[in-house]
């Protein structure tokens, strides 16, 4: 079964997810990993001005929870983030070739609040909910809940190691010294929740603590129930980074999300006539004929542009 074609974003909160190959823990949330991932991804959002309403390095894989302006914006975005990644985080794990699994994978969410929050809180209680912490703050890797929980509206601590210029510095026969090619303090932007744009910082800070204290007592009474404990920060960083699962999770992810009868009717409907219309253009362009394309997707063997006329 082929893949439906990208599209539909503009403007609305996505929820995007990748993982590493065979699952490995190559991202395991190591200081130097955490601002490592931290510098990437405050350089991505530099060149794309990509809104990043919330985000998740896990060992295995990260999340997002996006406003993109344009499926263009999300794909620039995303493409930086993971190549960045696979180089600087392949390097401190000693690990070579392919670092991700497949291309990454990204959900519309509905415009309803109940849609919005839902998924703000699933982000959020990563960590907690894979038995790896007790909290969602002990989360050692980049992990937004912290920013969220006290009003902050960056991300900091990043860095970025600038090895073209050190590179040519030692290729001039030039005395290296890998400080003197280290950006400190890098960091990235947050932005509200759509639904909460219009809340003052105050009464977002009071809602995001009553959900992570909610996903805490939830997670104290899973494991009180089961008779069970977190694995704990110490054994999560002594994770072999090469190693996985032994029974890794496998879950079919849906075109969107949406609670609602309502909401899931409409974005079935936008999903169908934005795919129809697609492939009845790829039918002209085979058949020789001039092709419409739907507003914000990639024409086959064609750049992004929100409309194309391919000529016959």
């Amino acid at each position: 079964m082929g893949r439906h074609p990208r599209g539909l974003v503009a403007d609305r909160l996505v929820e995007i997810t990748t993982k590493t190959i065979q699952d490995r823990y190559l991202l395991r949330p190591s200081a130097e990993t955490k601002a490592v991932m931290t510098g990437i991804i405050s350089r991505a959002q530099k060149q794309t001005g990509m809104r990043i309403v919330a985000g998740v390095v896990m060992s295995n894989h990260l999340h997002f929870l996006l406003v993109p302006h344009s499926m263009s914006q999300l794909a620039k975005f995303m493409g930086y983030v993971k190549s960045k990644a696979a180089v600087k985080v392949g390097k401190l794990v000693d690990w070579e070739g392919t670092f991700w699994k497949c291309r990454y994978k990204h959900i519309l969410v509905w415009e309803d609040e109940a849609d919005q929050v839902a998924r703000l809180r699933y982000v959020l209680e990563h960590g907690a909910k894979e038995n790896l912490v007790a909290r969602p703050c002990d989360w050692p890797g980049l992990h937004v809940v912290h920013e969220l929980m006290n009003g902050c509206e960056r991300v900091e601590g990043g860095i970025w190691h600038n090895r073209s210029d050190e590179n040519e510095a030692r290729r001039l026969g030039r005395k290296v010294k890998r400080e003197d090619y280290l950006e400190r303090g890098l960091a990235f932007e947050l932005t509200p929740l759509p639904c909460w744009a219009h809340l003052k910082r105050a009464s977002r800070v009071r809602r995001v603590r009553k959900m992570v204290a909610s996903i805490e007592k939830e997670t104290r009474r899973r494991h009180k129930c089961a008779g069970t404990r977190p694995l704990g920060v110490k054994r999560v960083l002594r994770r072999d980074p090469l190693d996985h699962p032994d029974d890794p999770k496998r879950s079919y992810a849906p075109a969107f999300h949406a609670l609602t009868r309502e909401g899931k009717a409409a974005l079935w409907a936008e999903l169908r006539a934005f795919v129809g219309s697609y492939r009845e253009a790829v039918e002209s362009m085979k058949a020789g004929l001039p092709a419409r394309f739907p507003a914000g997707c990639f024409p086959p063997g064609l750049p992004y542009v929100p409309e194309v006329l391919c000529p016959g």
